[in-house]
């Protein structure tokens, strides 16, 4: 009788009997396995071997065999005992191989790996790190070979992604992290002075054969998306729109590739309007006023600040011209922005008109509009016997709320006419002759700032040039008669 005995193994069933002894040889040596519902000729070897290892058997599934044998006529034939075998598995199976992991359309991420649906590995398990903290299974999947994670936000987090294949037999067969697959996080930004929106993305890690190129795929006003750019894969993650409008906006995916393997992964989508830096906000001009008198005197100019949030103007513009309408070039750029008055030396404030007018200006050197107009007051005099006639201009740039006459006789200036906001004119009588007196015109803001300002100086010197009136004596008589003290 044949004594069959047997051990099961790591995936397989090891058979080993003793050979009949009832005969003058043996033939062969026939493995039945009960298959099916029944016993089925499974294999065969020489009458020389006494053993056999039947390989390739699942985990944890009880096989049943039976061996017979053949004498070397083949008319006899003899069977063993029946044996029952499981085979077990303590092989941990290969680290899983990522193709990639993509942000698809509705935000949910998809990860994809390699399965040989012909091994016995059918648990996967998946794990994630959010922001490049440590990694935590977000999922457990069997039979399939990708997963789609439905728990993040990809435009606000970054992901990174590993997979691990469990042993279907147990659980504490586990392969060790396959290499880990980071998605790519893209970031865009606007504003300057002409429309443009400029795409930076981390790079992608670990597509099968490195990434080629980034693809660059953009969508205007919610229309399909179309390819508009690339980039080398080593070269930058970086590109830069500038056919872009203001009024339109603009949603951007990025897909790393790889031309060996043919896989691609996409980014979340981001979307933004362009967006360019705005004029800046307008200042006032506050004041213009004479400080020195001459044909080369110099006038001061002073301004506002610029608006509070106003982060895009970085200096002010001061403009000049003779004539209010037209001519204006300009005068000095301040790129101070506490700076709030300039002097204008080597000017005629004598003769001349002079109008000014004050900008704020941005990084695109764009200019504000100009708000108001201001025109120094040019004073002119008159010399007549005993008496100064003065004209002057009215001030233009603030409401007026009235003029002083300034007056300096050698001891400093002092009002000795205050007149209303209309009047151009004033008539000094208190003269004497031979005395210098010098003038000049102050214009008071009513309300606003309560600016004023300064005209020219002018200088006059008392004359009398008009002869006194002749006396007629009426009559001559004596009051009182003595030689010496006589009255007459």
């Amino acid at each position: 009788m044949i004594q069959l005995d047997g051990k099961p193994k790591n995936l397989s069933n090891l058979l080993t009997w003793t050979s009949y002894t009832g005969w003058t040889g043996n033939k062969q040596h026939i493995i039945y396995k009960w298959m099916g519902g029944s016993w089925s000729k499974y294999d065969s070897v020489s009458s020389s071997t006494t053993s056999y290892t039947d390989i390739n058997q699942p985990c944890n599934v009880i096989q049943y065999y039976h061996v017979e044998t053949k004498d070397i006529t083949g008319a006899y034939n003899t069977s063993s005992d029946s044996i029952a075998l499981t085979p077990f598995d303590t092989i941990k199976p290969a680290p899983v191989q990522l193709n990639y992991a993509t942000v698809l359309k509705n935000g949910n991420i998809k990860v994809s790996y390699k399965w040989n649906t012909k091994t016995d590995l059918k648990y996967f398990e998946i794990w994630r790190s959010d922001n490049g903290a440590s990694f935590a299974k977000v999922g457990s999947i069997q039979y399939d070979s990708q997963y789609v994670d439905k728990s993040v936000s990809p435009s606000v987090n970054s992901y990174a992604y590993y997979v691990i294949a469990v042993d279907s037999c147990s659980s504490v067969n586990r392969s060790i992290p396959s290499d880990t697959d980071k998605v790519i996080k893209v970031s865009a930004k606007t504003g300057g002075c002409k429309p443009f929106i400029a795409l930076t993305w981390t790079p992608y890690v670990q597509l099968p054969g490195g990434v080629d190129n980034y693809y660059i795929f953009r969508s205007k006003d919610l229309g399909a998306y179309t390819l508009v750019g690339n980039v080398a894969g080593g070269s930058s993650s970086a590109y830069k729109d500038t056919n872009v409008i203001e009024t339109s906006s603009y949603c951007y995916r990025i897909e790393a590739f790889d031309n060996q393997s043919g896989f691609g992964s996409f980014s979340d989508s981001i979307c933004l309007t362009p967006y360019i830096f705005p004029r800046p906000k307008a200042i006032e001009t506050i004041s213009a006023s004479v400080l020195l008198t001459g044909t080369g005197g110099s006038n001061i100019i002073s301004w506002t600040k610029r608006q509070k949030g106003d982060t895009f103007a970085i200096g002010y513009r001061i403009y000049h011209s003779t004539n209010r309408y037209s001519g204006y070039s300009l005068l000095y750029q301040e790129t101070d922005t506490n700076k709030l008055s300039y002097t204008q030396t080597g000017v005629n404030n004598v003769s001349s008109d002079n109008y000014y007018y004050v900008t704020t200006n941005n990084i695109c050197k764009i200019e504000a509009l100009p708000v108001d107009t201001h025109k120094v007051i040019r004073l002119a005099i008159a010399n007549g016997n005993l008496q100064t006639k003065l004209n002057w201009n009215t001030y233009i740039g603030f409401k007026v709320s009235g003029y002083a006459v300034l007056r300096n006789e050698g001891k400093g200036y002092k009002s000795i006419a205050t007149l209303s906001a209309t009047d151009t004119s004033y008539i000094d009588t208190n003269i004497r002759c031979n005395v210098v007196y010098s003038y000049k015109i102050k214009a008071s803001e009513s309300g606003g700032f309560l600016a004023s300002s300064l005209s020219d100086t002018q200088s006059i010197t008392g004359k009398d040039t008009v002869p006194p009136v002749s006396a007629k004596i009426k009559r001559a008589s004596v009051e009182a008669t003595d030689q010496t003290s006589g009255v007459i």
